[in-house]
């Protein structure tokens, strides 16, 4: 079995299943049986991209395919972390070194960036690839957090356009 495939077997089956995440899956290739669930890419004009997805080769960095409702659930599982009531196994340890600057920047924790300290501490995480846009941003301690996902390439930074928009329409 080659490593990624190990990878996307131990995702499925501590993350995916455990929080019934029924539309989530790691590829860096798409079937064409399942392909009415996965949106088509766009650029900032409107006009499909070419080949309709963007495709990666590198598995665990941008290999995820989800909807805004599975990686909620996810979200919701760390949030809950902290209270120590993750559904995964994630300890309030664990979730804190998340929350925790790694590195030789205070803005950066363990894969997600970072803003606010203590009770107003926010963590986001942000995704693009030709054709698609996401945001994740959340207030951990607040429990309060947004998830946006876009078929279309805006052509600018998340946060000057439209779900930058969303983003301080709610915070």
């Amino acid at each position: 079995m080659r490593s990624g495939s190990i990878f996307i077997c131990e995702i499925h089956t501590f993350i995916f299943k455990p929080l019934d995440m029924t539309n989530s899956t790691f590829s860096t290739s798409l079937s064409t049986s399942n392909m009415d669930n996965f949106a088509c890419g766009h650029d900032q004009y409107g006009a499909l991209i070419p080949g309709k997805y963007s495709i990666y080769p590198y598995i665990a960095a941008c290999g995820i395919w989800t909807t805004p409702s599975d990686l909620t659930k996810l979200l919701l599982d760390i949030m809950n972390a902290i209270k120590g009531q993750s559904k995964i196994g994630v300890t309030t340890k664990l979730v804190k070194e998340l929350f925790r600057s790694q590195g030789c920047k205070e803005w950066t924790g363990l894969g997600v960036f970072l803003d606010g300290t203590d009770e107003k501490l926010e963590f986001s995480s942000l995704g693009w690839g030709v054709g698609f846009q996401c945001m994740l941003v959340a207030y951990p301690y607040l429990e309060k957090g947004i998830v946006i996902m876009t078929n279309t390439d805006t052509g600018m930074h998340q946060m000057k356009g439209i779900m930058g928009e969303i983003y301080h329409a709610l915070y």
